[in-house]
């Protein structure tokens, strides 16, 4: 009996190697397909965006702006990827899980296909752009939006009274439609005074809380009893 067991033992040790050597080269070929993919093609997926690579191939000698993502956001390696490459770190940006950089153009290749990177974008740069906002002056406000959110159905039952509503915009500038309804200012700009100089934080506050006065009653916001707080954010 033992003599057989072994025996089986043995059998069963044998097969279980053999299983193991069939799965190996299994997984091997279905990897290997799956990196090699169709005849030509790419082995990974392209983590660099055309521009820049195009950028790259133009100008190998420049220096590129870029923004990195990371594949792990409280990582460092995608940083020392890029010092290790010759680059710089210019800005830590976290709400995108990543950071801006300046990299060598034919670093990119490198910078694209490290384990620590998600993403490589251009980093491009913004302009404000004016706007005559006088233009729409002449432009008669319309009321349509309170059939759009039903607002007649409510407006004969609740009007606001004794509720606060936090507006953070560009700041709300005192007017008849609000009132003494603005009970508050607060600011977090960088500006002269707590007050609206742009228009939009009045608009949004006329929308929400207007009481018609500016317009005799024609042109009312969703909670005219409502008060205002203005959070002067931009």
């Amino acid at each position: 009996m033992k003599a057989r067991s072994a025996g089986k033992g043995r059998s069963v040790r044998a097969l279980m190697a053999r299983w193991s050597a069939v799965a190996v080269v299994a997984t091997t070929m279905v990897a290997g397909v799956a990196l090699a993919g169709p005849a030509g093609a790419s082995t990974a997926p392209a983590k660099a965006d055309r521009a820049l690579v195009a950028a790259a191939k133009a100008s190998p000698r420049a220096r590129l702006q870029v923004i990195v993502r990371k594949t792990a956001p409280g990582s460092q390696a995608a940083e020392g990827v890029v010092r290790h490459l010759g680059g710089t770190v210019t800005h830590e940006l976290p709400i995108i899980k990543g950071f801006s950089a300046l990299i060598p153009a034919r670093a990119l290749s490198q910078l694209a296909s490290s384990p620590a990177v998600a993403r490589v974008m251009a980093d491009g740069r913004i302009h404000m752009m004016g706007v005559d906002m006088g233009q729409y002056d002449s432009s008669a406000p319309n009321n349509i939006w309170r059939q759009e959110v039903k607002l007649p159905q409510v407006s004969s039952k609740y009007n606001g009274a004794g509720v606060g509503v936090a507006v953070l915009d560009t700041g709300v500038f005192p007017n008849a439609d609000l009132g003494s309804r603005l009970v508050y200012h607060a600011s977090f700009a960088p500006d002269v005074d707590l007050y609206d100089h742009y228009g939009h934080g009045t608009h949004m506050a006329g929308i929400i809380a207007g009481n018609g006065t500016n317009s005799g009653g024609q042109y009312m916001g969703v909670a005219p009893g409502a008060n205002i707080i203005s959070v002067k954010v931009a």
